[in-house]
C-alpha cells in the first residue's frame, strides 16, 4: 500500500523480492520515497527496508517479505519547499493589501 499505482493484496511466493511484490502493485508512482519502504510484519513488528541514496536519485529499498507481511511505500516530502512558498504568497497578499490601502487614500 501507499506510493504504488494498484495497491492491492499479493498472494506470498518465497521467490519473490520486495521489488517484485511493488512491481504487482503497478510499481512506484512518482511521489513514492525509492528509499523509505516500510515492511510491517504480522506480529506487529515491522523493518523498514533500506534503500541506497544517490546524488541524484534513491535506487528501490530491499528487504526480507514473509507470508502475511504489509509493505508500505512511503511518500516523499519536500518540506522546505514547500515552507518557501507559503511565505511568499503571505508576503505578496500583504503587498497587495498594503498597495490597496496607499491607492485608497
Amino acid at each position: 500500500s501507499g506510493e504504488v499505482l494498484f495497491p492491492n493484496a499479493i498472494a506470498f511466493d518465497e521467490r519473490l523480492e520486495l521489488a517484485d511484490y511493488v512491481q504487482s502493485a503497478g510499481g512506484y508512482t512518482q511521489n513514492a520515497n525509492l528509499a523509505r519502504v516500510v515492511v510491517a510484519h504480522r506480529d506487529g513488528s515491522f523493518n523498514e527496508a533500506t534503500g541506497k541514496k544517490s546524488l541524484f536519485r534513491s535506487a528501490p529499498a530491499s528487504a526480507d517479505v514473509r507470508a502475511g507481511d504489509e509493505i508500505l511505500v512511503l511518500p516523499k516530502i519536500d518540506v522546505k519547499s514547500r515552507q518557501i512558498w507559503k511565505d511568499l504568497t503571505q508576503i505578496m497578499y500583504q503587498i497587495a493589501v498594503s498597495a490597496k490601502v496607499v491607492v485608497d487614500i
